[in-house]
């Protein structure tokens, strides 16, 4: 059987007049930052797969907010109505959405530039560039004087095409350099067993306080919250607290059935707590915690 071809996109060159682009600054003055990073968020998911993406508007709109859901973004309503901006601006291809597509012009000239070298490609399904645009893309990868290369898209298209660097180098020193790239590679390798999730600060005093194992399988839940409380609230306030909890669950041998509700609830109580009482509020701490233990623990 013969090996399918690769139609996806390892990464994509990046525009370095991208935020002066009309159609981007259309989008932002409307949604600020937000749909600056909706439509990055969109372009990495289609050319992951290739030059188009074949789901509907409100499954892109849950793709994109999976990506990017924090504190600062509670529920998709907002995605949806940059996704309309955007389709509005052809920023993605408004007839094709509307028939559950997501590709453009831009996107398809980037694809095409970006896959030049690859011995096959396929492009049946979805293609909307016509015979000229094609033309120019070729004439754009085949040019050999950097500053003479024509420019094709002013947002989605980069002037130096990463995947065909056209800089003659000696073989030597391209020996030298991939060296020093492997070596790099190897350095910011993550080399924990299966992929463990990597730790935050916060996530790291917990293990080494005991209040959990270091192969707990909610580590991953601990470090969502604990990078959320701090996007929120601020490291120093986040830090307190949780010394707070882990002095108190050790003073009292609390033994807590659900350590992760119980840390969550704690720390989001007490930290309004510590924040109502530097505001001049009297609030007892500690009262609260004990408070806490008699609903989500019990002491041994």
């Amino acid at each position: 059987m013969a090996r399918p071809f690769k139609q996806g996109l390892s990464y994509f060159p990046f525009d370095v007049k991208f935020f002066r682009d009309p159609r981007i600054r259309k989008v932002k003055n409307k949604y600020g930052y937000l749909g600056t990073h909706v439509y990055i968020c969109i372009l990495t998911l289609v050319y992951e797969q290739g030059y188009y993406l074949e789901v509907s508007k409100e499954e892109l709109a849950e793709l994109v907010y999976e990506e990017l859901r924090g504190p600062a973004l509670r529920n998709v309503d907002r995605i949806t109505e940059v996704i309309d901006l955007l389709s509005k601006s052809e920023l993605i291809d408004s007839n094709l959405m509307h028939n559950n597509v997501i590709t453009s012009t831009a996107i398809q000239k980037q694809w095409l530039t970006s896959v030049s070298r690859r011995k096959n490609i396929n492009k049946d399904k979805h293609w909307i560039l016509t015979d000229d645009e094609v033309e120019g893309v070729k004439k754009f990868n085949d040019s050999s004087v950097l500053s003479s290369r024509p420019k094709i898209d002013n947002v989605s298209i980069n002037e130096v095409n990463v995947s065909n660097n056209l800089v003659n180098v000696d073989s030597s020193t391209q020996k030298e350099n991939k060296k020093e790239i492997d070596k790099d590679k190897e350095i910011n390798i993550d080399k924990r067993a299966f992929g463990e999730p990597k730790l935050h600060f916060i996530t790291k005093i917990l293990i080494k306080n005991k209040y959990i194992e270091s192969d707990d399988p909610v580590i991953g839940r601990f470090n969502l919250l604990a990078a959320d409380l701090v996007n929120i609230h601020g490291f120093d306030l986040v830090l307190s607290v949780t010394d707070y909890i882990l002095k108190m669950f050790k003073k009292d041998h609390i033994k807590i059935d659900d350590k992760y509700d119980y840390f969550k609830v704690s720390a989001e109580r007490n930290i309004k707590a510590l924040e109502f009482k530097n505001n001049g509020g009297s609030f007892d701490i500690g009262k609260e915690i004990k408070d806490l233990i008699k609903t989500m623990g019990n002491n041994d």
